[in-house]
């Protein structure tokens, strides 16, 4: 089967993290993959290359490029795609329409659903079309299902829920890191204790909560120190905002990083400050690492974190109470070990990476079979 994965860019996140995974998983010969991107790059492109899959760049003009569109459809057939697979809601519109135009069928990955789209006419319209000329829509959690049905209209009784997966083996083949190759990423011996979030410096993450709630933390604990590893449009605001609030030697940007599993096990405390979010894979790598948790309360992470139980759930937009949370687990060396313990069983039980890459081999199937 030709599957095409189509994108509006290949930033690295968990949506780029999921299409390799089903690009190196599904069973070859019998799956053929291509990746369209269909405004930019980005910067995972070079990830991609490495798979030897087709990689193509289209340049999406702004507003609807309908030229794009009957371009997208002339490919199609030309290559003889059996499957459009999009991933977004914003790559959903031209792969769908494509996919009707050409007679195939379509599946959209809602990796997310991001405020604007439940705020925004326009957004609204255009997913409330390409949702209903879409096969099938496979939200990334059931947070993620009852957002984007209240966006489009759409009964979750009409989506397939695929929970993102992890791949463990990776995971476990990096150890901790040792104190030496800490010490260099600090530029000083381990202080204590260390903080620590992976995510894209985007809008939807919240950095400007995160640092506020840091900065608290310090006034408290004058030795930890926050280390963020991503990279993003928002790198220059938070640089500006850390020096705003004089945390220049306690906040590390380390951009990204391929050791992020032997930096995860040398957390204290793991947190994701967000405002939306689908499934975070870097919340559940860091839980099955070992890290306690402390998140903000968004419907994307409700199927990761049980509050209480395997991590603590915070307001958004709180720095008062998000500090106040990685305090109670630095303060607490009981509670820090126990929400450790339950994470990482929780995690490794529930989101493992061959789970879902099975769960797209039987929905690819359902649709090549036209059921």
């Amino acid at each position: 089967m030709k599957v095409v994965h189509v994108v509006q860019s290949l930033h690295r996140s968990g949506r780029t993290r999921v299409i390799q995974a089903l690009i190196e998983h599904l069973p070859r010969p019998r799956f053929s993959h291509s990746v369209w991107c269909l405004s930019e790059a980005g910067e995972a492109i070079t990830d991609f290359t490495k798979t030897g899959v087709e990689l193509r760049v289209w340049g999406k003009k702004p507003g609807i490029d309908w030229k794009l569109l009957r371009q997208l459809a002339a490919e199609i057939r030309r290559q003889g795609i059996q499957l459009v697979h999009s991933h977004g809601a914003d790559a959903m519109f031209y792969a769908s329409l494509a996919a009707r135009w050409t007679g195939i069928p379509s599946l959209c990955t809602i990796h997310i659903v991001h405020p604007a789209t439940l705020q925004s006419w326009p957004s609204r319209l255009r997913n409330h079309l390409a949702s209903r000329l879409t096969t099938a829509l496979v939200p990334v959690s059931m947070g993620t299902a009852t957002e984007f049905g209240k966006a489009t209209g759409i009964p979750i009784a009409r989506m397939h829920v695929i929970e993102n997966g992890v791949d463990w083996d990776r995971i476990d083949s990096q150890p901790a890191l040792s104190a030496e190759d800490l010490s260099k990423i600090l530029g000083a011996p381990k202080p204590g204790p260390i903080i620590g979030t992976t995510a894209m410096l985007a809008a939807n993450k919240d950095y400007k909560t995160l640092l506020e709630a840091f900065k608290l933390v310090v006034t408290h604990t004058p030795t930890a120190k926050l280390l963020i590893i991503g990279d993003g449009p928002k790198r220059p605001e938070i640089v500006h905002q850390i020096a705003d609030l004089d945390l220049q030697s306690s906040v590390y940007l380390l951009g990204f990083r391929e050791d992020v599993p032997a930096i995860l096990r040398c957390l204290d405390v793991f947190v994701l400050s967000t405002h939306a979010e689908g499934l975070p894979l870097a919340l559940a790598e860091a839980m099955g690492c070992g890290c306690p948790v402390v998140v903000t309360d968004v419907p994307g992470v409700h199927g990761v974190v049980v509050p209480g139980e395997n991590g603590l759930l915070i307001p958004p937009n709180c720095p008062t109470e998000f500090a106040r949370g990685i305090l109670s687990l630095i303060g607490d060396a009981a509670e820090h070990d126990r929400l450790a313990t339950n994470g990482r069983i929780w995690a490794r039980e529930h989101f493992a990476q061959s789970r879902m890459v099975s769960d797209y081999l039987r929905l690819y199937e359902k649709l090549a079979g036209g059921s």
